[in-house]
Order: C-alpha cells, then structure tokens, then sequence
C-alpha cells in the first residue's frame, strides 16, 4: 500500500512539473523556426523578451496550481542544432567548434558564451576620398567589417553599398547595382545595402539557400535577392482553415551597439561603421576550417552533410559609396583579401544575459 501511494504520489510530482522552453535568438538576424500566437517563438525574441516570456510561464505555472518547473536551459549550447540549420553545418562533426548566430538551438540559456575577437591579424585598407578605412576582423560567431567616413553618410541624398566576395573571385556579380556601370574587384556573393529607407543583406541569386541555391556563378548584372527562408509549411487546422506558409526574413539588419546582445548587426560611433554578420548567413559551412557551401545540385530535401562545400580564398570586401538614386558614384574602396587561420578551440567569456536579470527579481 505504501509502495503504491509513494508511486501515485511521484506520478502526480512528475505531471506537475513544467518544462518551460523560452528561446532566445543570439544572433545578429531575428530567427524564427516556430512562431506562436502567444509571442512564445522558436527564436526571434530579445533577451528582454526572453526574460518577460519566462516569468510570464512562472506566473502561469503558480496560479494553476502545478508543483513546480524547470527552465530550460541554463547556458547556451554550441554543439545543438535544428532542422533548418543542420544541413548547412558541414562537416557536421565540426561545428562544435563556432557558434551558429541564426540557430535558436544554440541560444536558449540565460547564460551566454561569447567567442573572443580572433587573434588573426585584421585586414586594414585606407582611402584618401570619402571612404577613410576599411577593417575586417572575425571571432567564432561573426565576421566584422568596420568602415570609416570622412563625415558620417546622410542617407537621405546618399546612400552605401558593401559588397562581399566570399569565395572563388570568377563568380558571383560583378556589379554593385544594375543602374550604375561600376564593376566589383571580384564577383560578388552578397550585397548589403544602408540607405534612408533601411539596411538588408541580400545575396546573389546562384547562392540563396532559401531557394535552394548553394552555388554562385559569373553575372554581370547587378541583381540581387532577398535572403526569405521558409519557416513554417501551409497548414489546414482542425476546422478546415488554411494557415498560410511563413517565412523568415533573413536579409533584415537590426541597428544597435554590439555590447550585451548578439542580435544587433550595425551601429554609427560618429563617422565609424560598425557592422557584424553570422557565418552562418554568409553561408560558411564551417568558419573554423574557412569552408563555404557550393554545390550546384539545386537539392531540396537535404540531410546532414550531403552538400559539397569548398575552401574560400578569403573574403574580399568592397564599399561603394554613392548618391541615393544610384546614378552617380561618389568613392569605391576595397580590401585584400581577408584570410585566418583554422582553429580548434576557440576563446570565450561568459555573459548573464538581460533575461536571468528579469528572472532574478522575479525570484527574489
């Protein structure tokens, strides 16, 4: 009798305890895998979002009267992967060794491991025209590419264009913008834009995985996509509604400094450009073995290390400085290319996240 109540007494422990699952995205692009209609996504939350979400569930958990919960989890994991990211991680057996930014897997704990700056020397070109200096830099999570004015760009009559020859510099597009006839050192993979409107990644249309392009090739035409992944298939509820298909988009920019986040990608300090991007949406398979995708397959259903990846010869940064229509250009400065050596580990700081935070004066 003792035995059976201690098991029904367990058994009534164990239902009660919720699993609370509050994902954050660290990386400098908002990632969605699930959105929910109560805000609870599978990544795309802010740490203060992340933070909000969990006492939210706290405070749901004690007023129904459960026994307890667990907050997954404590620290972010490096070696986790999801569905939308595990095909690009190549070789899969390496990509413990750097952090993937657009994996909300990767990013769930309140507290943050955050690589340190690589010791690799940075690439440094200086300009005597509007364009000063260009430096590009790198640690396990992102490439960093810094560009300095002569005086800070008025986006409203200017506007910037960066171009990055990730790999193989016979491919990819030789030209900033169909409407100006300048020309790239190099074919470029993806284009950022920075002008009054907004700030996007975009990438060249032989190399959109959200298409299922893995392979850039020469063009000459100054075209460029957006970076939109689907996310979440059509579906039909219970009732017969039809849920239409969702997708994330990957070619938003998020502004804001760098210091205690992992989300924001730019930010101006005066005439100084700061910009930040995940390996991952550069489509590096493997940053820490310098290793791209390029496969000209065109597969759809992928499983884990099936797409052919290759060497880059380093990254090759180009800035295009010009008026807002695109007619004129005002400077044009690049870089070398920008190469690093392989690593195996990887140095690091921890971080306590905005969200522990939040959670610590819930619990006080």
């Amino acid at each position: 009798m003792k035995r059976q109540l201690l098991k029904i007494t367990l058994q009534t422990i164990l239902a009660g305890i919720c699993l609370i699952m509050v994902v954050l995205l660290s990386g400098p692009v908002f990632y969605w895998q699930d959105q929910s209609p109560d805000g609870l996504n599978h990544g795309g939350l802010t740490e203060e979002q992340q933070g909000q979400g969990i006492v939210r569930m706290m405070q749901a958990i004690e007023r129904e009267g459960y026994a307890g919960a667990l907050i997954f989890e404590w620290m972010d994991e490096w070696a986790k992967k999801t569905w939308s990211t595990e095909p690009y991680m190549i070789p899969y057996e390496r990509h413990v060794f750097w952090h993937n930014a657009i994996d909300p897997e990767q990013n769930y704990g309140l507290l943050s491991y955050e690589p340190e700056m690589a010791a690799d020397q940075p690439v440094v070109v200086k300009g005597e025209g509007s364009i000063r200096r260009i430096a590009v830099r790198h640690d396990a999570a992102f490439l960093y590419v810094d560009v300095e004015f002569a005086a800070q760009p008025d986006f409203s009559k200017e506007k910037l264009l960066i171009g990055l020859d990730t790999y193989d510099r016979g491919r990819g597009e030789m030209k900033f913008s169909p409407h100006m006839n300048v020309s790239a050192p190099g074919g470029l993979e993806f284009l950022l834009e920075f002008d009054a409107q907004d700030s996007r990644l975009l990438v060249h249309p032989g190399y959109n995985t959200a298409k299922s392009r893995y392979s850039s090739f020469a063009s000459s035409q100054g075209v460029f996509e957006e970076i939109r992944p689907l996310i979440h298939e059509v579906r039909v509820s219970k009732d017969g509604t039809p849920i239409a298909a969702q997708y994330e988009d990957g070619s938003r920019l998020n502004y804001g400094d760098f210091k205690a986040n992992s989300y924001n990608h730019w930010y101006w300090e005066a005439s100084l450009l700061h910009i930040r991007l995940p390996w991952a949406r550069l489509n590096f398979s493997d940053p820490s073995s310098l290793m791209v995708l390029d496969d000209n397959s065109g597969a759809e259903e992928l499983v884990r290390d099936q797409l052919k990846t290759t060497r880059t010869e380093g990254i090759v940064v180009s800035a295009l400085y010009c008026d807002a229509a695109e007619q004129q250009k005002i400077d044009l400065l690049s870089t070398s290319a920008y190469n690093w050596q392989p690593w195996e580990v990887t140095a690091y700081r921890e971080r306590l996240k905005q969200s522990y935070y939040i959670l610590q004066e819930l619990l006080r």
